[in-house]
């Protein structure tokens, strides 16, 4: 069965991390960066992990001790809490929800434990990895390629059955389209500043279905090679003139057919700078 893999903003949400040992540290990169606030309860820390700790807390927290980054700021990729304490049902009571729990220790009877006081707590909804236990789990991490200066991220997943060669297509992914890295970063901001002028310029709920067709059929017609030669302010004045020609009869724009726009090389000859 597939899985749905969408794009989570975890930005100033609550993310408990069970375990800091060599799994959890694979998790930290793709965890702090998104804005987060981590909590990580383990007995012990990798000293990876350590590492994002705020540079006042001492490398020896007392046993059973939880402590919050004063500080904290969504920019530092710092951990918000940390509690140097084995798991403890009690300690989901730190927050009131989770946006997603990660269970990241070698014992598979005390995870299953933690995943049904989770489910218990929380529901079937609750959003729950469990580190090699795939039954376990209703999300997966895959391997994730950032391209773009980070304004493009792709995602590998094999559904939990290979993380390695889940990775290893990353690594691919990422060798392959390393070269054309400041093109891929150029089309996408001027496809972003496309679509944000004409959402100002067709900004009418009876025009979403007019507006995502036309930047649907551009983007088309210059394709992956192109985009980054865009012209924005042309095609903003394309836009403009099919939107008011379109618009001339009735307040709800028509759909329009490929053939009312120009062909790819009249786009490419006429709209790219």
């Amino acid at each position: 069965m597939l899985s749905l893999q969408l794009a989570h903003r975890l930005e100033n949400r609550h993310v408990l991390l069970i375990g800091a040992g060599d799994v959890a540290v694979t998790r930290i990169p793709k965890l702090l960066p998104t804005g987060c606030k981590l909590t990580i309860i383990s007995p012990s820390f990798h000293n990876k992990i350590r590492e994002t700790f705020p540079p006042e807390w001492s490398n020896n927290i007392p046993l059973g001790q939880t402590i919050t980054n004063a500080n904290w700021d969504s920019q530092l990729q710092q951990a918000y809490r940390v509690v140097n304490d084995t798991y403890k049902q009690e300690y989901f009571s730190l927050e009131s929800a989770w946006s997603l729990i990660l269970v990241c220790i070698s014992d598979h009877a005390v995870s299953r434990q933690i995943y049904e006081d989770a489910i218990s707590r929380y529901g079937c909804g609750q959003m729950i990895n469990v580190a090699d236990v795939p039954p376990l789990c209703n999300f997966y991490f895959g391997a994730n390629a950032t391209l773009a200066q980070g304004k493009l991220q792709v995602l590998v997943s094999t559904n939990g059955l290979s993380p390695r060669f889940s990775a290893i297509l990353r690594d691919d992914i990422e060798q392959r389209y390393n070269e054309q890295d400041g093109q891929l970063d150029l089309a996408i901001e001027k496809l972003g500043q496309l679509r944000s002028r004409v959402r100002t310029i067709a900004c009418n709920p009876q025009d979403v279905a007019f507006r995502m067709n036309w930047v649907k059929v551009i983007t088309d017609r210059f394709g992956l090679p192109y985009c980054h030669t865009m012209d924005v302010d042309k095609l903003t004045h394309l836009f403009t003139q099919m939107y008011r020609d379109a618009t001339l009869q009735t307040d709800t724009p028509v759909i329009l057919t490929d053939n009312d726009f120009p062909t790819r090389d009249q786009i490419l000859q006429d709209y790219s700078q």
